[in-house]
């Protein structure tokens, strides 16, 4: 008996529970009576954290005097903010990245360098447009795709399957695993949002960013996330997937306006670039 689609959701996103210090951390710096005490003792329990956020407090673009060497100091150095967005992406790649041997269609490098620099578009955008906070702007980009590395992990026969069909019959790698899974990744990575108990408007963006329609004005947050995504494809950033995908004008008018925003795409190719660098210890890729 085939599975229904609730069940098959479920099944998906129960195999990838956020980290308990991550989740931790994104509540303390939600409070704003979180003291820089309080969060290093959280941060001090992840090793793998603690290294990152020191690898970026002694990295040439903050170091200054002596050298940063504990988590309270880095947090003192960075702020909460830059410390949630790290503590976020390391805990999705610790989750996803390097689980599964790459296949001839999907590369994870290429993948997190599209959701980071979603993320940081949207960053940027967000605090132009004064559309969304600043917080929820970068988790959203940096979410928006995560229900395809969900399907991967829990289906990755299927997965590499849906690759290929959309090879060969040259057709969006959505609509293919939409076809072969059943499932389409901007549901599964809302479900998956919404129980890791994100914001249901946070959630809500990750479910929206294929609706082709939206606007910053009118949609707040998702308009910003599928305006910024669909900015970063124009430039062939694709999200981990080597074959064709929909093409976008980079010379449309809501692209070049959404870059505009930005700061412009080369500066938010290199301030990505820098974070995977700095923080994750990944190359970028393009």
């Amino acid at each position: 008996m085939q599975r229904s689609r609730a069940r098959l959701i479920g099944d998906v996103t129960d195999l990838a529970p956020i980290p308990l210090v991550a989740a931790r951390v994104m509540a303390l710096v939600e409070d704003p009576r979180t003291s820089a005490d309080q969060l290093a003792r959280v941060v001090s329990t992840d090793q793998g954290l603690t290294a990152k956020l020191i690898r970026l407090s002694n990295s040439a673009e903050y170091a200054f005097g002596r050298p940063c060497a504990s988590a309270r100091d880095a947090i003192h150095l960075l702020g909460f903010l830059q410390v949630r967005q790290i503590a976020i992406t390391s805990s999705l790649m610790s989750i996803f990245h390097g689980r599964l041997a790459e296949d001839s269609t999907f590369d994870s490098d290429l993948f997190w360098a599209h959701s980071l620099t979603v993320a940081v578009a949207a960053e940027t955008v967000a605090r132009a447009t004064k559309s969304a906070t600043l917080a929820d702007a970068f988790t959203a980009g940096i979410l928006h795709d995560i229900g395809r590395l969900a399907i991967r992990r829990a289906m990755p026969e299927e997965f590499r399957q849906a690759g290929e069909m959309a090879l060969e019959e040259r057709i969006p790698l959505r609509e293919a695993e939409l076809k072969v899974t059943g499932l389409s990744h901007e549901v599964v990575g809302q479900e998956l949002a919404t129980r890791w108990q994100f914001p249901p408007l946070l959630a809500n963006a990750i479910g929206a960013h294929h609706q082709p329609h939206l606007t910053i004005k009118k949609d707040g947050l998702a308009g910003v996330i599928a305006l910024c995504e669909r900015m970063v494809l124009a430039q062939g950033i694709t999200c981990g997937y080597y074959g064709d995908e929909p093409e976008f004008d980079p010379e449309a008018p809501a692209t070049l306006e959404t870059a505009r925003l930005a700061g412009g795409i080369d500066s938010v190719i290199s301030r990505a670039a820098w974070f995977m660098d700095k923080t994750l210890g990944v190359a970028p890729a393009r």
